[in-house]
């Protein structure tokens, strides 16, 4: 591989360790699949992955909201994101 230099402000380089960090990746393959145009390295967002997704959501929302409705709202979010993403992909989500 070539190496290049990039320059983050300390508030983007957290914002990109806490995201690698939820995907169980380093920083630079975040970033090398961000640049590439690739956002989760072309794999689908498994059943495990989305759990992680409900309980860190609801961790963040300290129980304002009940687990069914944060579930709701994650799922709601990825099919917003990655509209491409058949129902068979998300089967393990609740409806929309």
């Amino acid at each position: 591989m070539i190496e290049i230099k990039v320059r983050f402000k300390p508030a983007d380089l957290e914002l990109l360790d806490r995201e690698a960090a939820m995907l169980g990746i380093n920083r630079s393959e975040l970033v090398r699949r961000r640049v590439s145009g690739c956002n989760n390295g072309g794999s689908r967002l498994t059943p495990v992955d989305y759990h992680r997704l409900v309980a860190d959501a609801a961790r963040f929302m300290r129980g304002a909201i009940d687990r069914t409705q944060v579930e709701t709202l994650v799922a709601y979010v990825i099919r917003r994101l990655h509209p491409h993403l058949s129902q068979a992909d998300a089967s393990h989500q609740p409806p929309a």
